[in-house]
């Protein structure tokens, strides 16, 4: 992958721009240059959608350990209604949406994140 694949991919899903260094490019470019790291990343994705595809449907418990997610609103990968419908699988689950930001909430909003995280924490 060049620099300017990835540079184009990040660029496309930022609200913020520019969000990433030629710094920070080019060591998410080195890690995924390492032998095998596309291929996991890869498989990472395969693995998270397999079960959509199935014909078998997995059943899951209801999780119980509290749980915070944080959601960009303008996230253009995972769309915000992905949320929806998960508090029938986490007993305790809290929802942050971030208005006006996209996949990267803890690169675009790191004191909002940072300050969500120490509520959740703390309560």
């Amino acid at each position: 992958m060049t620099i300017r694949r990835l540079k184009r991919l990040f660029w496309a899903w930022q609200s913020i721009k520019p969000l990433y260094s030629e710094a920070d490019l080019n060591a998410y470019k080195n890690a995924a240059a390492k032998p095998g790291a596309l291929t996991a990343m890869i498989n990472y994705y395969r693995c998270s959608f397999q079960s959509l595809f199935s014909s078998e449907r997995q059943q899951w418990e209801v999780l119980n350990v509290p749980t915070l997610t944080i959601w960009g609103e303008d996230d253009t990968a995972l769309g915000k209604e992905l949320t929806y419908g998960t508090a029938a699988y986490v007993r305790d689950w809290q929802i942050k949406y971030i208005p006006n930001c996209s996949h990267w909430v803890q690169q675009e909003q790191p004191v909002l994140v940072n300050n969500y995280i120490r509520e959740f924490l703390t309560s």
